[in-house]
């Protein structure tokens, strides 16, 4: 009877030792990837204090959805805490990130991901969408949010809770958001005739690929392919774009009648146009 006894408490300690080595091993994998550094080449732009300059980043903070996670106010919210899936993201105040950061560290934070200390934005960040601004938006977003009084707001912060851990070791959960970016890679050209299908990949690009893609991976499981605009014809486009409702008067999963109605009524009918004219162009 004790020897039964001394082999279970043994298969017990084995069993507590293994599970506190594989947990020990999943927590040194997640913090050694938070802790990671990148590098990439600052740049400089030149903020504008124009008026309508002002007004296009606004635009542009509507339509790339920095109001949709950063809060009405730009102050920081909580973007996501599930402690089931084992994860908290809390979106930053950007009225604070762009002071605290200078000009050049902030567009770098925008277009390539990176901190001023070298480590990744949190993985929530599509800055493999912004990467391809072009240096006239970014110059008009970033004004816009330079433009902004500081308020009170939030500190960003990504983490994960135990399970989480467990879950990223395992390759559930996405990378640093700076690895879905060939930093060297060219930007999509901003050089087109507007309502173009040209038009309309920069704006895929810089803006869909946010929920649709991240450079191949699935970002959003049930954001569906893009090939799907082909079938809409431009009156229909145009009544997703600004409601929501797709092909056979379907109300889209994941927030879509939100998106459109809270982000894409920002669109422009030449931009609806253009994403049009790409659509078909596939």
């Amino acid at each position: 009877m004790n020897r039964l006894f001394d082999v279970l408490l043994g298969l017990l300690v084995t069993i507590f030792a293994l599970a506190l080595l594989g947990y020990g091993y999943a927590w040194w994998t997640s913090s050694q990837n938070f802790s990671q550094r990148y590098d990439a080449p600052l740049m400089d732009i030149t903020l504008s204090d124009d008026p309508a300059v002002i007004a296009e980043g606004e635009r542009l903070a509507w339509t790339r959805g920095c109001f949709w996670c950063h809060g009405a106010d730009l102050q920081g919210t909580v973007y996501y805490v599930a402690g089931h899936k084992g994860v908290r993201s809390i979106a930053p105040n950007l009225t604070w990130k762009a002071r605290d950061y200078t000009t050049a560290e902030f567009v770098r934070a925008l277009r390539h991901g990176i901190r001023p200390d070298g480590t990744s934005v949190q993985p929530a960040m599509p800055t493999f969408a912004y990467f391809h601004l072009s240096d006239r938006d970014l110059t008009a977003l970033v004004s816009y949010i330079n433009s902004l009084p500081v308020v009170d707001g939030m500190k960003g912060d990504f983490s994960y809770y135990p399970y989480g851990n467990i879950r990223y070791a395992l390759g559930e959960f996405p990378p640093n958001a700076a690895d879905l970016i060939d930093h060297s890679q060219p930007r999509v050209s901003a050089d087109f005739t507007p309502g173009s299908a040209e038009h309309g990949l920069y704006l895929v690009k810089s803006a869909c690929e946010a929920c649709h893609s991240d450079n191949g991976r699935v970002r959003v499981p049930i954001a569906p392919n893009l090939q799907i605009g082909k079938a809409y014809s431009a009156e229909d486009l145009q009544r997703l774009m600004r409601t929501g409702v797709a092909l056979g008067d379907r109300e889209l999963d994941y927030q879509m009648i939100e998106v459109a109605q809270h982000r894409y009524i920002y669109f422009t009918d030449t931009e609806i146009a253009a994403l049009y004219n790409y659509f078909q162009s596939m």
